[in-house]
């Protein structure tokens, strides 16, 4: 990855797409060119060395050489043409690259794209990736590939390019928030979604607030899934009461909580931001009743995050950490009673290995006064 000093800078400010601008023109910016007459649309290129861009206030991004993007005023559509970049929205936008379309709020994530296939790899927050007729969400921690055939592979992300990757992101000049201005437009909408995400509690009328001006950018809800996925990671920011807001929102969005079942821990995993207990609650009760239908892939869920718990003690996350052998511990051993056979001894596997029991004792050597009580509030047998 190259560093600062070897990366040139390419700005398009809002004021010179206000120019006279030709309909449907579009400028290419290569190293070294001096500015835009005017367009609609503007082409960025890197030649030899990396190069930094932005576009609109809120959209900006690395570009690796060869690599060329092609960007609206806004920063809200823009298109990966060839080649690798790293790039860092503070509001709403969208990405295509071939066949892949690419969703994100106040997130930074890399694509790579050639003639072959696309790759997309979130890395501070979640991402809604299309291709075809399949949407996924994507959380940091874990890449998509999709060739031109639409096969599409997901793998984790190796970690020493992730840091690489979060590292030109950090390189990137801080986007600047334009100021209130208590109007109604698009733009005055996005800065109004971004103030609220970057800094302040988040109490309920916020969250209020965030929903509304999401919805008010894309009715269809896509921004408002995206919301809901970013403001998993502020637990520290936000009030118990919102935090539950937040999560009923989430329950109501069948494709949000399956999506999130497998891939919950790995952000927590990858971000080393634990969620308020609110979501875990959720987790539980959609895992249960997942469990209920498809008992296998429960057992493999349940098998796959057995070590969670202890992982996140020796994160140094105690308190988090108990929460999620409650959660792991109670979905497995109400789904243990519909079991038999392999099904049973693999779910009494992982359960072994849930209910560690240093894990508990270690961090809290005295009784803990608040009893756990299940979400779905079932009897064993029920």
């Amino acid at each position: 990855m190259n560093t600062k000093r070897h990366r040139h800078f390419v700005a398009v400010p809002l004021a010179a797409f206000l120019m006279l601008a030709v309909a449907g023109m579009e400028t290419v910016l290569k190293v070294g060119a001096e500015g835009l007459v005017g367009a609609s649309t503007v082409r960025f290129e890197a030649g030899s060395t990396a190069t930094d861009f932005q576009t609109g206030w809120h959209f900006s991004g690395t570009l690796q050489p060869g690599s060329i993007v092609s960007a609206d005023k806004s920063g809200e559509h823009t298109e990966l043409l060839h080649g690798h970049a790293t790039l860092r929205s503070t509001g709403f936008t969208e990405v295509t690259a071939g066949n892949v379309r690419i969703t994100a709020l106040a997130a930074s994530f890399t694509v790579l794209h050639d003639e072959s296939s696309t790759t997309v790899a979130p890395l501070t927050a979640p991402v809604i990736v299309s291709y075809g007729a399949v949407t996924k969400v994507l959380v940091p921690g874990m890449q998509l590939t999709v060739t031109m055939s639409g096969k599409a592979t997901v793998a984790p992300i190796p970690v020493d390019w992730y840091m690489q990757e979060l590292q030109a992101i950090k390189l990137l000049s801080d986007a600047v928030i334009p100021s209130s201005s208590q109007g109604t437009s698009r733009a005055d909408t996005q800065a109004d979604l971004a103030r609220l995400l970057s800094r302040g509690r988040i109490t309920t009328d916020v969250f209020a607030d965030m929903d509304a001006a999401a919805f008010s950018l894309d009715a269809t809800g896509m921004t408002s899934r995206l919301l809901l996925l970013r403001l998993l990671q502020e637990n520290a920011r936000t009030d118990t009461d919102a935090s539950q807001a937040i999560a009923s929102a989430m329950s109501e969005d069948r494709f949000l909580v399956t999506e999130l079942q497998a891939l919950l821990p790995l952000q927590i995993t990858t971000l080393q931001k634990p969620v308020a207990e609110a979501h875990i609650r959720l987790w539980e009760k959609t895992a249960l009743s997942r469990g209920l239908t498809d008992a296998a892939s429960a057992v493999s869920l349940l098998r796959e995050n057995a070590d969670f718990p202890e992982r996140l003690r020796r994160a140094g996350y105690p308190e988090q950490s108990i929460l999620w052998q409650h959660a792991l511990s109670y979905v497995g051993t109400t789904l243990r009673t519909t079991l038999t056979g392999d099904a049973l001894a693999s779910m009494d596997s992982a359960l072994s290995v849930i209910n560690r029991a240093d894990i508990e004792e270690e961090v809290y050597p005295a009784p803990v006064a608040a009893k756990y009580v299940p979400v779905t509030h079932w009897s064993e047998s029920e």
